[in-house]
């Protein structure tokens, strides 16, 4: 537990949590002030312009660095020794994944506070996290593929990106990943779906964090 408290902390304080959020707010604000010369710059609108597109990049950036220069100086070694292996790694899994979220999350809560709150901003805000949480934990897992520090950060956006464009060809528009974050783009949305799509990435994620570096270690 002191381990976990430790390392959210080293995350809330980093730099990169930091430029997470001011990236979010201008992206957001950047829509809405867009939008206003449209006459409309309600939240829904503005916060599916530009913000879906960005997200897994933001839910990325908060640790993914951070990981890759630990893992490039060894202190990760050291971490896993301290901690033992797993608890390392499945205490460091949670810490990016709330980071991640609270990414997402905050600068859509502050953009809330323009608008007020209703079911339909709610539901907004209640993907906001676990789509943070997912794409945070899919750039942690990544980090036992590669020693390049910029990989984690831009493979989660680039796979992202290319569902969007893909998905609608294939007919597959319920799925369109954008929906996941802005789930009122098509009219209503199906929450289901979304969760079905954050849980399938922790899922994945997981599993390739608790077994990546065991199947690495047996390939020495």
């Amino acid at each position: 537990m002191r381990f976990l408290l430790t390392d959210l902390r080293r995350g809330f304080t980093e730099r990169t949590f930091t430029a997470a959020i001011i990236l979010g707010v201008i992206i957001l604000g950047s829509s809405y002030f867009y939008l206003r010369l449209s006459g409309e710059p309600g939240f829904l609108n503005v916060q599916s312009l530009l913000f879906p597109f960005v997200a897994p990049f933001l839910g990325a950036l908060p640790f993914s660095g951070i990981i890759m220069t630990e893992v490039k100086t060894h202190y990760s070694e050291l971490l896993k020794l301290r901690r033992k292996g797993k608890s390392y790694r499945f205490t460091r899994f949670l810490t990016v994944g709330l980071t991640g979220g609270a990414a997402l999350l905050l600068p859509e809560i502050l953009l809330s506070l323009f608008f007020g709150f209703d079911e339909k901003i709610l539901n907004s805000l209640l993907t906001a996290f676990p789509f943070g949480f997912s794409f945070g934990v899919l750039s942690y897992a990544l980090t036992w593929f590669n020693r390049e520090s910029f990989l984690p950060l831009i493979i989660p956006e680039v796979i992202y990106l290319l569902l969007t464009y893909a998905f609608p060809y294939l007919g597959l528009e319920k799925f369109y990943p954008p929906l996941m974050i802005s789930p009122y783009i098509y009219g209503s949305p199906d929450l289901g779906i979304s969760f079905t799509f954050f849980g399938v990435i922790t899922a994945v994620s997981l599993l390739i964090t608790a077994f990546a570096e065991p199947l690495k270690s047996n390939n020495k």
